[in-house]
């Protein structure tokens, strides 16, 4: 199953201003962070299955809305 880290290093997360992708959460619990990293406080969690909007990426991380990052390991992209 291929994740969104790897599809983004290979250049198939390429949104233009304004548009995203749609992602699905393979863990358990995903924690919610305030910025791309472990290091930055926990904000909220998400549960398995649930879809969330990526609008960009740093270092791993999938930035899910302002301020709200989470790893991309734990998720994969939606296909049509």
């Amino acid at each position: 199953m291929a994740r969104a880290a790897l599809l983004a290093s290979a250049g198939v997360l390429r949104t233009a201003p304004g548009q995203s992708q749609t992602a699905i959460v393979e863990a358990d619990t995903l924690n919610v962070r305030a910025g791309p990293a472990l290091r930055f406080k926990r904000v909220s969690t998400l549960r398995r299955s649930w879809e969330v909007e990526m609008m960009g990426m740093r270092d791993g991380w999938v930035n899910i809305g302002t301020d709200m990052w989470v790893s991309a390991a734990f998720l994969r992209l939606k296909t049509p």
